[in-house]
């Protein structure tokens, strides 16, 4: 029996990790759709790919990092052509270097986002088109990475290695519920819980930690029409990663990386003028 499309979607994302997302809308824009705009999504500057293993029966023969960035950029277009408002949906190249400077945004944690955008009032040409709306992506992270969970309170010790403390005094219950562990150099990374001084732990336990398979990035969404920011945020997308074989290699198969491209659609979305649902 073939199930609703509705009904599909649903299932997918129950299955599906939650998404870390951060996504501000700039005041001008909330509580609005904005139907029938072009979107050009601008040259992604820096993408880094951290993935030990094969993608050979997931993405076919080449160069592996090859492979990961061109089923990124197809996934990502095809689901915002999918599931946004934009009459269209492209990457291109621009038609001449835009001045740009570094812009950082306030969130609601300590961090922040840091974009570089346009810094003039200039309309911002392609060599395809001049779009109503720009998409920029940075600092994209695609890789693997370890979390530690289910913890009541964890440090890390001068050499990197995430503990948890077994003695319980000075580490108050649920004070940092877990925190990831990245070779992304982002700087998005939680905060690191140390013990109060002079109540150092008589030892140290490191459990073992959970594998996913993540994507990584902050963006922005630019009015090309008015010169000005429309929405920006960052994303953790992340699929958990079984083990296999005697060795128990964690392999990211196709339905973790769908689930990610799933994650990181909505997350683009999912708050700003643009989404269809």
């Amino acid at each position: 029996m073939k199930l609703p499309a509705a009904f599909t979607v649903l299932v997918l994302a129950m299955l599906s990790c939650s998404p870390k997302y951060e996504t501000m809308v700039v005041k001008e824009y909330q509580e609005r759709k904005i139907t029938n705009a072009s979107l050009v999504i601008a040259p992604i500057a820096s993408i880094t790919v951290d993935y030990i293993g094969s993608v050979k029966d997931e993405f076919g023969e080449g160069n592996q990092e090859d492979l990961i960035k061109k089923h990124f950029k197809s996934a990502l277009l095809q689901g915002l052509r999918e599931n946004s408002l934009f009459s269209s949906v492209a990457f291109d190249n621009f038609s001449g270097q835009p001045a740009t400077a570094d812009r950082s945004f306030a969130t609601t944690d300590a961090y922040g986002v840091n974009v570089n955008l346009p810094s003039d009032s200039a309309t911002i040409r392609f060599t395809s088109s001049t779009p109503d709306v720009i998409l920029f992506i940075q600092d994209l992270w695609i890789g693997k990475t370890s979390v530690q969970e289910n913890g009541p309170g964890w440090g890390r010790d001068e050499d990197g290695t995430t503990t948890l403390a077994m003695n319980g005094e000075g580490y108050a219950a649920g004070s940092l519920a877990y925190r990831e562990i990245t070779s992304s150099t982002s700087g998005f990374q939680p905060p690191v819980f140390t013990p109060p001084p002079n109540n150092p732990p008589m030892f140290y336990y490191s459990p073992p930690k959970t594998p996913y398979l993540r994507y990584q990035c902050v963006f922005a969404y630019w009015d090309n029409r008015l010169h000005r920011v429309i929405a920006y945020g960052k994303i953790f997308a992340k699929s958990r990663l079984d083990s296999y074989g005697l060795g128990m290699v964690n392999i990211a198969r196709m339905a973790n990386w769908n689930d990610i491209d799933y994650q990181l659609v909505r997350a683009l979305l999912g708050q700003t003028p643009f989404d269809k649902y």
